[in-house]
């Protein structure tokens, strides 16, 4: 079955607890979940190397290094939270990310709540050290695999500061 990531602003917002109800999640999990245009943004991927790209692609939009928190859950989580998913080209920093971005189309916001609730319980929560994504996201960049011309030029210039042991 596929698998799929949601970039999170914060992780903690989307912890469950051992026997809490699926629609007891705290309200600020919602603040993780930012749609435009009644779409939510997520990502498809089959290997740890691919979600590897897609976090440090998405962290490399960003102003400032830092955590990057996520959700994994599988294809299930859409059916039990009744949302439509379409693949839909991306605009990321990376053309193979821009081709595993899906929108959750159509939203409300009580079909929104109902996902969060579904894949903060389903799906796995962790989080990448900032060390670690400035890493892959230099990585990425040599490898080709990152447009460097396209990563946010503050954030161009921190990692051009930051020296890594080898």
């Amino acid at each position: 079955m596929p698998r799929f990531v949601r970039k999170l602003d914060k992780a903690i917002w989307w912890d469950t607890k051992e026997g809490q109800a699926i629609d007891d999640l705290g309200a600020d999990a919602l603040k993780n979940a930012r749609t435009a245009n009644n779409k939510l943004s997520i990502y498809e991927f089959s290997t740890d190397e691919e979600l590897q790209l897609i976090l440090a692609t998405l962290s490399s939009g960003k102003q400032n290094l830092a955590e990057a928190d996520y959700c994994v859950f599988d294809a299930s989580v859409f059916e039990s939270a009744g949302v439509i998913v379409k693949k839909i080209k991306g605009a990321t920093s990376s053309e193979s990310v821009d081709e595993k971005h899906h929108d959750i189309v159509s939203l409300t916001a009580q079909s929104l709540a109902k996902f969060v609730c579904y894949a903060a319980h389903a799906g796995d929560v962790d989080s990448l050290d900032k060390n670690l994504v400035s890493k892959l996201i230099r990585k990425f960049i040599s490898d080709g695999f990152i447009d460097g011309a396209k990563i946010n030029k503050d954030l161009e210039k921190r990692l051009a500061s930051i020296d890594f042991p080898d």
